[in-house]
């Protein structure tokens, strides 16, 4: 973490000239908290009565707002982005410096603004890092895209159409002896013995709130027998496991992580996102599962969506 005010300031104002000249490459939105996504329907980037709800936070959409006015420091500040349900109540609302991901280069070394903070790396963990994620096997089926509000409407739509294939496991928690709490065995299961966790992209706390629901789902299913009975009763009867009480075989199972992501080349996360990832994949690995990441993409369609509230009805 970096604590030197002189240093953030010179970082803020390089990454204020990188949008003003909307080099963007490297600076994204995304929701800085976990938030209920059954809930949220879209996001506003002001309440003005006229202004229209969008599907998902972008930069390029936020710049658009400020015309063609130079953004200062203080706008990112003052400007908030509001999370909204079906009758456009904010769920959440923070200010646009908040919700911003970038990196920028200082010297040799790698500067991350995440969730209002920065944060310097060390360039060969860096280089570590990005050559863990980029060595996770890539999931080798397509999952359906998305085109829904909601990634439980996203599920459910998956697991109707082709019953063959999925089990919905959305919400449906297991209750197991000593836990702390209730465990998400995961969103979809698969008769290829996939355990499928279903996330939209988002910062850093949303995507390690994703893996490690992957990895303690994962972890209790190899060694408790009780959770594999859980499991199992949930499942079809075409698809019960063949001895609850005995531990999976190495290599049986999979944990595939399935991130909703709107980019059109390959599938990237928040550099601290990579780092609880390399974790979690670690551990799953160790105790003989396999783990896989996979993106879903996002329909045309939705991505351009924009709701307007409807016009004052004349009397």
């Amino acid at each position: 973490l970096i604590r030197d005010t002189k240093m953030t300031a010179e970082l803020d104002e390089k990454l204020v000239e990188s949008i003003n000249h909307r080099d963007i490459d490297k600076i994204w939105l995304s929701v800085p908290e976990i938030i209920d996504w059954n809930r949220v329907v879209g996001f506003r980037y002001s309440m003005g009565k006229r202004e229209p709800r969008v599907y998902d936070v972008r930069i390029s959409d936020f710049l658009e707002t400020f015309k063609d006015r130079e953004i200062t420091q203080a706008d990112l500040m003052r400007r908030k982005i509001y999370c909204v349900d079906a009758d456009d109540i904010p769920v959440l609302d923070r200010p646009a410096y908040y919700y911003l991901y970038a990196e920028v280069a200082r010297n040799n070394e790698v500067c991350l603004l995440n969730n209002g903070k920065w944060y310097r790396v060390e360039p060969n963990y860096a280089d570590t890092i990005n050559q863990n994620f980029d060595s996770i096997q890539s999931y080798d089926k397509e999952l359906p895209s998305y085109n829904d509000d909601s990634e439980g409407a996203y599920n459910s739509r998956v697991a109707d159409a082709e019953q063959a294939h999925y089990v919905l496991m959305d919400k449906d928690l297991a209750h197991v002896s000593g836990a702390a709490s209730a465990v998400e065995i995961c969103d979809l299961y698969r008769n290829e013995k996939e355990f499928i966790h279903v996330k939209r992209y988002g910062g850093s706390s949303v995507l390690s709130h994703l893996f490690n629901q992957g990895l303690v789902s994962g972890e209790l299913f190899r060694m408790n027998p009780q959770y594999r009975s859980i499991v199992n009763d949930k499942l079809p009867s075409d698809r019960k496991i063949a001895d609850p009480a005995a531990p999976p075989s190495p290599g049986e199972y999979r944990v595939v992580y399935a991130i909703i992501s709107e980019s059109n080349g390959p599938l990237s996360v928040p550099f601290f996102s990579k780092i609880s990832l390399k974790n979690c994949v670690a551990r799953l690995e160790g105790m003989g599962l396999v783990v896989m990441l996979a993106k879903i993409s996002v329909e045309e369609g939705r991505k351009i969506l924009k709701t307007y509230a409807p016009a004052p009805r004349k009397i």
